[in-house]
């Protein structure tokens, strides 16, 4: 295969316009390389490669023997037969070449139908593409080693190019951007080829079916940075199961490639391309560790190639870079925790206690929140909510494996002294979760479109802060008013925002978010209306599990504990100081922080005894943008008879 920089296409692909805007003018260039290709030279290369060869000392003998520098490095390989050296003189002309770049001819010239004119395409990627610096700042180089490259100018220069990956990048920055173009926006001037959300849809499928599932395609490093761009587009769309399975896919081509072994340079300094490949890498493994912790699946793998920095000997704080590659790795402990095999609470109690020392170990590198309030002002700019962004993302993950790793200690054994620090930590990194994500959803000032799966796990900490307040704690715990009514506060807050929210196009998570709290609260605040004659009502989250709920007193201590009970009336809410009772709120079928239905308690929350009747879809085998709406009001007793 042909390096792109050095093909220049027949024919540009670019609208005609583009050419009457670039004519006369020199064009940039950039140069986009396969994934094999990184430059090593040879003398640089350590003699004790060969160790990790054992079959080369077959040839260490009287006749043969190895040179410890040309030791078995498939980066070099793969550069000898990128540059030519290694192929045949008749290369170009075999079969399989020329029915190679027929299929690539083809693919690039589906991939770019329906382009919009280049004016237009300028417009939309002037407006909607500001995840480009976004994700350029969360992993450096990702597309392009040039820093100062605009994603205009990549989306341009890389649709001139014949290599399939490359354009497919370009169509999924396009993709993106029409994604988050502003609610208000109006495209009819742009004059595109279809309706905007078709149009968007047309790219990604296209891009999915050509090159995401074509194994000859995506196999390089341009193949998996485009895997990517579709992953981020769908956690964007909310659809993270989605974004899970592509992943995974660029995980093992990532694999094949060997992105997951260090730098075989010996200079401290590596070159742009190296830093790529590992950012690339890195990249693929947080978005692993976190959908899957999400979605209650084991993590793809411990990484290899472990951060550069240690930070047990490290004092003050470190770069939000750093920091997330470290925390990535705890999260994954996090999953493989929750994954295993059936073994005695007490191991797991040991394990989690270790994760969360590594954890405080870590929070104490954890660079003070920024918070520009420039961002806020009536002068919003784009530029500015970025600059907080990094900072605002590496706190939010940092709380959410807080939670998630005490979180099913919380749920065991609610009336039981014995996890009170994993319930308190638990509904401690909830509370941040949700500051955070106000802050965020304040720097984008309606003007930013948020990944819509940050909604759902906001959400869920919310729920995490209702279970708490109603009933979450031991008996013999003491009430602090104070706490209470400021997680109240933080429930209203969230479901102010997701009101809020649900006004973006076709939201249908964030309305149902929004929903689900609505539910919850107006049953805390006893509004309990059991249908027919059901002695409880039924709740289902994705990912989070099925709730039952049953009409009244705590069962951690058999009194009222809800928002108005015990608090002054003037430090909550308007809506829940008429309180009357509070009902029982217990986990029924708890899916993604289980440990797999390991853990057993004969003092846990009863489980329903009958068979299970009601047909839910698995909770695994759905997305969150779907329709689950109509699973917050189940009647539970007329699923049983009926």
């Amino acid at each position: 295969m042909r390096q792109c920089s050095d093909v220049t296409p027949n024919k540009s692909r670019l609208p005609a316009d583009s050419k009457k805007q670039t004519n006369g003018t020199a064009q940039p260039t950039v140069s986009f390389r396969t994934s094999s290709e990184i430059t090593v030279p040879l003398s640089s290369l350590p003699s004790a490669a060969a160790e990790h060869l054992p079959i080369l000392s077959l040839f260490d003998n009287a006749i043969l023997t190895t040179d410890g520098l040309n030791n078995g490095l498939n980066d070099s390989i793969s550069r000898e037969f990128n540059t030519g050296s290694l192929r045949p003189a008749s290369y170009e002309s075999s079969p399989h070449f020329r029915k190679s770049r027929i299929k690539r001819t083809k693919i690039c010239e589906a991939l770019t139908d329906l382009l919009p004119s280049h004016s237009a395409m300028y417009e939309i990627l002037e407006t909607g593409g500001f995840w480009w610096d976004l994700l350029r700042a969360l992993h450096p180089y990702m597309c392009s080693e040039d820093p100062k490259m605009t994603i205009q100018n990549y989306v341009f220069l890389a649709l001139n190019q014949d290599n399939p990956s490359v354009i497919g990048r370009a169509i999924s920055w396009l993709a993106m951007s029409l994604q988050c173009l502003p609610n208000e926006y109006e495209t009819g001037h742009l004059n595109l080829p279809m309706p905007l959300n078709d149009l968007t849809q047309h790219y990604v499928s296209t891009v999915d079916r050509l090159i995401v599932c074509d194994d000859e395609i995506s196999v390089s490093l341009e193949g998996i940075e485009c895997i990517i761009l579709q992953g981020q587009f769908y956690g964007n769309l909310g659809r993270p199961r989605k974004g899970w399975t592509v992943i995974r896919k660029a995980l093992s081509h990532a694999v094949l490639l060997g992105l997951h072994r260090p730098p075989s340079q010996a200079s401290t300094v590596s070159s742009l391309h190296s830093q790529r490949r590992e950012n690339v890498w890195w990249h693929l493994v947080q978005c692993d560790a976190y959908i899957s912790l999400m979605l209650g699946l084991p993590s793809f793998m411990v990484p290899l190639l472990e951060p550069q920095t240690d930070l047990s000997t490290t004092v003050g704080v470190t770069s939000s870079e750093d920091y997330r590659r470290k925390l990535a790795i705890l999260v994954g402990r996090i999953s493989q925790r929750n994954q295993a095999m059936p073994i005695s609470i007490a191991t797991l109690l040991s394990t989690t206690i270790q994760i969360d020392h590594e954890l405080n170990v870590l929070a104490t590198h954890l660079e003070p929140l920024s918070w520009n309030p420039i961002a806020t002002s009536l002068n919003f700019s784009i530029k500015d909510a970025l600059m907080n962004h990094e900072s605002l993302i590496t706190h939010f993950w940092h709380y959410q494996a807080k939670a998630y790793l005490h979180l099913p200690f919380m749920l065991q054994c609610p009336a039981s002294n014995e996890f009170n620090y994993n319930r308190t930590a638990c509904l401690t990194g909830s509370r941040e979760i949700v500051r955070v994500y106000i802050r965020m959803r304040g720097l984008a000032g309606g003007k930013i479109n948020l990944c819509r799966v940050v909604d759902f796990q906001t959400f869920t900490a919310a729920v995490i802060l209702i279970l708490g307040l109603l009933g979450y704690r031991p008996a013999s715990a003491p009430r602090d008013t104070g706490q209470e009514a400021e997680d109240w506060n933080l429930v209203y807050e969230t479901m102010e925002v997701l009101r809020v929210v649900t006004a973006e196009p076709e939201n249908l998570i964030a309305a149902q978010c929004f929903q689900a709290l609505e539910t919850l609260v107006s049953i805390s605040n006893g509004q309990f209306a059991a249908e027919g004659n059901s002695p409880r009502r039924k709740i289902f989250i994705p990912y989070f599990g099925t709730m039952h709920v049953t009409p009244g007193s705590s069962f951690a201590t058999g009194t009222t504990q809800g928002p108005a009970s015990h608090l002054e009336e003037a430090a909550l809410p308007s809506t829940v100081r008429k309180q009357v009772r509070n009902p029982i709120i217990g986990i029924d079928v708890f899916n993604a922080f289980s440990f797999a239905n390991n853990v057993q308690n004969i003092e846990s929350i009863p489980s329903s005894a009958e068979p299970h009747d009601f047909l839910l879809p698995d909770a695994l085998a759905m997305d969150i943008d779907q329709d689950w709406s109509w699973m917050l009001n189940t009647d539970y007793q007329m699923n049983l008879q009926g």
